[in-house]
């Protein structure tokens, strides 16, 4: 496998990688905290390592806004769950489009005609 600094170099020589999920993918196991790090458990190295994955997920297009999504809600649920509520990181959130859901649309319900009054 490739280091961080060797991704960098061939991302200088092929920039469009970035958009490429497999090289996004490689990049990402390489912010991952070492085998001996118990990083579930220490929540400074939990930090550390949610700061990593934002600062790479803020540079990536938006073909990888479902990414995005899942780091800031991981990091705002990280934030909260000390106590913090990060109002600029929250919006960050709330401003990333949201796949719409395709397909059939459901068919509207049949009315039922208006009851005439009985005299």
């Amino acid at each position: 496998m490739m280091t961080l600094s060797q991704l960098e170099a061939l991302l200088k020589l092929k920039p469009d990688l970035k958009d490429q999920q497999n090289f996004v993918h490689t990049w990402l196991r390489k912010l991952h905290p070492g085998a001996d790090d118990d990083w579930k458990r220490d929540a400074a190295k939990t930090e550390a390592f949610l700061e990593r994955l934002l600062a790479y997920v803020r540079t990536l297009e938006p073909v990888h806004n479902s990414l995005k999504a899942n780091v800031l809600y991981h990091k705002l649920a990280f934030d909260r769950s000390k106590g913090n509520y990060n109002k600029d990181l929250f919006l960050e959130y709330l401003k990333l489009p949201r796949r719409r859901i395709t397909g059939p649309r459901p068919r509207p319900r049949a009315t039922l005609p208006a009851a005439s009054p009985s005299t």
